[in-house]
């Protein structure tokens, strides 16, 4: 174990590998993308000295990443009130079947998840999390645009849509900080995690309404006598969420000492 935490040797903990307690600790384990060997979040020299600044960095990563899965959870529910308005000889159950099937795939998943995350590490569960949300906006963007589009088809992209909520019982396993410190970091990771729902609701309007960034044809909306491009409502999220799964693989870090729920984030 590393001693007491000394303000006057934080100094060490930046710089080349180090040895303290007669333990060398190399320091470049700590840097983006690495794999950790060495992680003691309750030891306070540790901490203050390196853990605090790399268990923030993981947290940052978590929490953008967690917006972008909350986004693609939310979309289809957006998109789907708009169907009918656009050609989509759906009936009203079958709407409503489409918009509640998301709910069903994320409740589902979150069983997985919450399992597969300590397994593979964070990094790599972020990372692998965030990449496979662009298969459902890629493909709703496609079906979208085609009224003849089937509904077993579109029941298929919504329940693929709601894997984007099964995230965010794995990422508020921040368990890389310190006890006393756990309670505040699942707090910032949920609660702005949430702001993707707010987020897809407040843009989707305007984004369908833009000719500019269309990838595709527009429709008219029956109600409005308007073009709209729903498949903006999709296709506008996946360089976000490309550059997200990125920043996940190579800004986090993994941890290979444990692989519980109780120590193995960050």
């Amino acid at each position: 174990m590393l001693p007491p935490y000394d303000p006057s040797l934080a100094f060490l903990y930046r710089t080349a590998p180090t040895e303290v307690a007669g333990r060398s600790y190399d320091l470049a384990q700590y840097h983006p993308g690495r794999e950790i060997t060495d992680w003691e979040p309750e030891n306070e020299f540790f901490w203050n000295a390196v853990g605090r600044r790399v268990a923030r960095r993981s947290l940052r990563i978590a929490v953008l990443a967690l917006v972008v899965a909350f986004v693609v959870w939310q979309v289809w529910s957006v998109t789907a009130t708009d169907l009918a308005d656009v050609g989509f000889a759906f009936t009203t159950s079958q709407l409503f079947w489409l918009t509640a099937t998301p709910g069903l795939t994320d409740g589902t998943s979150r069983m997985i998840y919450t399992f597969l995350g300590p397994r593979i590490g964070r990094r790599a569960f972020t990372a692998l999390s965030t990449a496979v949300l662009v298969v459902p906006l890629i493909w709703l963007g496609l079906a979208i645009q085609d009224p003849s589009t089937s509904f077993t088809t579109m029941a298929t992209i919504a329940a693929l849509c709601g894997i984007g909520g099964a995230n965010f019982p794995s990422s508020l396993a921040n368990s890389s900080f310190p006890k006393r410190e756990k309670g505040n970091a699942t707090g910032v990771n949920g609660a702005l995690g949430n702001l993707g729902v707010s987020a897809v609701q407040l843009l989707t309007p305007g984004v369908i309404t833009m000719s500019v960034i269309a990838i595709g044809s527009g429709r008219a909306d029956t109600r409005t006598d308007e073009t709209v491009y729903l498949q903006n409502a999709a296709f506008v999220w996946v360089p976000i969420v490309l550059a997200l799964a990125a920043l996940s693989w190579f800004g986090q870090n993994h941890l290979r000492s444990v692989r519980r729920p109780s120590l193995d984030s960050g």
